[in-house]
């Protein structure tokens, strides 16, 4: 017998996974393609500086190294990953094509402040995320609400001395516990 909250306790589960499995799904922009207007954050005024040595150094199109990433105890292990990062100057703009181990695919495209907060939209579901240099890295901290269920999600992105290794580690807080990935990329040009 179904309980009466289980086909919404599943599709909160869903969702959650969905946050979980891909770096960056916090602050996706599926539904809108775009981050709203800086001012209706309360977010500084957007830069309009040259893309810093830094950053830069995120720019390229990278492939996950899955024997080399740690997906943590609930993170589905994907068959590929392939990150292509524009630097914008304060925005750092991602495409992410994931192949999961059933073979379906999942595209993702949202941006990133690097000095500021950005609300996105996933699944009709809005995505606060704060971002801010941290020497060489970067750091960003999500919060959304699905359902009524809060997720927070800290992420820090570096890069290696030599430039060939792109790092992202999350932690990921919700009512189903705390969560640690390490995602370890690799630069393919």
């Amino acid at each position: 017998m179904a309980r009466a909250g289980a086909p919404r306790a599943r599709f909160t589960r869903t969702l959650l996974a969905v946050a979980l499995a891909a770096p960056g799904a916090m602050s996706a922009a599926a539904s809108a393609g775009r981050p709203a207007p800086a001012a209706a954050v309360g977010a500084a005024p957007a830069a309009t500086s040259a893309p810093t040595a830094e950053l830069a150094r995120f720019a390229g199109t990278w492939r996950l190294d899955v024997p080399a990433s740690d997906f943590g105890k609930r993170g589905r292990v994907p068959r590929s990953r392939e990150e292509r990062i524009r630097d914008e100057g304060a925005w750092l703009s991602v495409r992410s094509l994931t192949v999961r181990g059933d073979g379906d695919t999942l595209l993702l495209e949202y941006r990133y402040r690097t000095d500021g907060e950005v609300v996105n939209l996933m699944r009709g579901q809005e995505i606060r995320t704060r971002g801010r240099r941290d020497g060489a890295a970067v750091r960003f901290e999500s919060e959304a609400t699905f359902l009524m269920v809060k997720l927070h999600v800290t992420e820090r992105w570096s890069v290696s001395a030599d430039g060939t290794t792109l790092t992202e580690e999350r932690t990921s807080k919700s009512p189903l516990g705390a969560e640690r990935q390490k995602l370890v990329f690799r630069r393919a040009n």
